[in-house]
């Protein structure tokens, strides 16, 4: 009898030899697997949709998968208009499979691998600094905390005293040191950027380091035209502001809200919110544009100007990008609902401008999710 035949009868491996153990004991690790996926044969993909609504069956869904990739699943935007399905690479921007993108996934450690994709806009902007290469060596060192601090050199059996030497009221880590100590908060503050760092706390250094250096997500300058189709608004057509709020929560999973609010001459100002799945920022952003912009072609609206706070959104759709493969199929969405207007524009601004549509998707990112 061969190992695994051997292992998916499940017999015993007590007077076999370690290599003919070793393979029976895997392939009865996978017995649970296997089982699962005989019990999905008969399961189709159509079957998770209803064709008609263009909606998931979220009660079939999270009863067949794991919660991790149910809300997977139904993150993925469904497109009213038919369109060819393609495979996706995740791992590249492009979502194509490519030599270097699939070599870095196999000879890395896969949480490292995530880790620097999300940081992927520190590097790009701290290799732009015209600051000296010393400089950039150590803030490098600084977010990866690979510097000699008091607790990095206690955790590696060095013994000093791990308390910080400018408060004396804390240990010397990374984020304190340089964020949180009350002297560090000070200088932030005093400094030319003006940080306030108190609110910072809850974050660690690096996703701290990321959102302050990349200001690409979220414009500090003026508006800017990001889009127009056909013509131009006059000066008094109406005007929709969006926005999706995204949260990425200790304990790893994420939570994400929209809103859009909508200002014409009528006297009511038209508004919704909801809670959603997205697996990141730029597709709650996404979400909340395509929502708000079909919210008004059913209020027969046909001149609008539109404003977000995402700048890399309207990068994306005024280049006519396909764009990171979680909104690709929202862009061609959001593209074929433009269409159907006589004068569109998209804006991006500060985050000031979409403050109204920002709190009420964080109302909706707030509360409890009802699938």
């Amino acid at each position: 009898m061969s190992a695994m035949a051997h292992g998916l009868l499940g017999g015993s491996t007590a007077r076999t030899t370690w290599g003919f153990r070793s393979l029976s004991k895997r392939v009865q690790a996978c017995r649970l697997v296997t089982a699962t996926f005989i019990t999905f044969t008969s399961l189709q993909h159509g079957d998770l949709f209803d064709s008609t609504t263009a909606k998931w069956k979220s009660s079939l869904i999270w009863t067949h998968f794991t919660a991790e990739s149910a809300r997977a699943i139904l993150s993925t935007h469904i497109p009213q208009t038919p369109i060819k399905d393609t495979f996706v690479w995740r791992l590249s921007p492009t979502g194509e499979l490519t030599t270097k993108s699939a070599c870095r996934f196999l000879t890395r450690d896969n949480t490292l691998h995530c880790a620097r994709i999300h940081t992927s806009g520190v590097w790009k902007f701290l290799c732009a600094l015209q600051i000296p290469p010393k400089w950039k060596i150590f803030i490098w060192r600084l977010i990866w905390n690979a510097l000699p601090l008091k607790v990095n050199l206690n955790t590696r059996g060095i013994g000093v005293d791990r308390t910080c030497n400018l408060c004396s009221n804390h240990e010397e880590m990374d984020a304190h040191l340089f964020r949180d100590c009350p002297f560090t908060a000070t200088c932030w503050f005093d400094g030319q950027l003006g940080l306030r760092v108190e609110l910072a706390k809850a974050t660690t250094l690096r996703q701290w380091a990321n959102k302050v250096n990349c200001p690409s997500t979220t414009m500090s300058t003026p508006c800017k035209i990001s889009f127009v189709h056909h013509l131009t608004p006059p000066p008094h057509s109406p005007f929709l502001i969006v926005d999706g709020a995204w949260k990425l929560h200790k304990t790893g999973k994420n939570s994400a809200g929209i809103g859009w609010v909508l200002t014409s001459t009528s006297p009511h100002t038209l508004k919704g919110n909801v809670a959603i799945y997205a697996l990141t920022p730029l597709q709650a952003e996404a979400q909340a544009l395509l929502s708000g912009i079909q919210e008004i072609i059913q209020q027969e609206i046909r001149d609008v100007r539109v404003f977000t706070d995402c700048a890399a959104l309207g990068t994306i759709i005024t280049r006519s990008q396909p764009g990171p493969p979680e909104v690709v199929s929202l862009l061609q969405s959001i593209r074929h609902e433009i269409s159907f207007f006589t004068a569109f524009q998209l804006l991006a601004g500060p985050r000031s401008i979409v403050s109204k549509a920002h709190f009420i998707a964080i109302a909706a990112r707030k509360r409890p999710f009802s699938s």
